[in-house]
């Protein structure tokens, strides 16, 4: 079980990444671009953490990278007034459904 809860860290920083590359600019700003580089930092730590505790590799990144995609759409519908189409959610359900069905194959040790 706590592999998960490293994954959702994982999760939480990275969306910080995410945040931070938005306020650095292109690398022009430097706090957000020093806080990119340590959320991201943390991010794969935390992954690493949950893979040498049992969780298979594809799973533990596919797992990060849907709930990031998911999760910075929103950040950018609520923070920076992005659009998110139905298209866009269509999409987001797929790769949901793509991670439920990957993560019956095996659970973690």
């Amino acid at each position: 079980m706590i592999v998960y809860s490293q994954l959702a860290l994982a999760t939480l920083f990275n969306l910080g990444t995410v945040f931070f590359l938005k306020k650095a600019h292109g690398f022009t700003v430097f706090w957000p671009t020093v806080w990119a580089i340590v959320t991201v930092s943390l991010t794969q730590w935390l992954i690493s953490r949950a893979m040498e505790g049992g969780m298979d590799m594809g799973l533990a990144v596919a797992t990060v990278v849907v709930n990031v995609i998911i999760g910075s759409a929103i950040m950018g519908v609520f923070l920076f007034q992005e659009n998110l189409p139905t298209q866009k959610i269509i999409g987001f359900g797929i790769a949901i459904a793509g991670i439920v069905i990957a993560s019956l194959a095996k659970a973690p040790a």
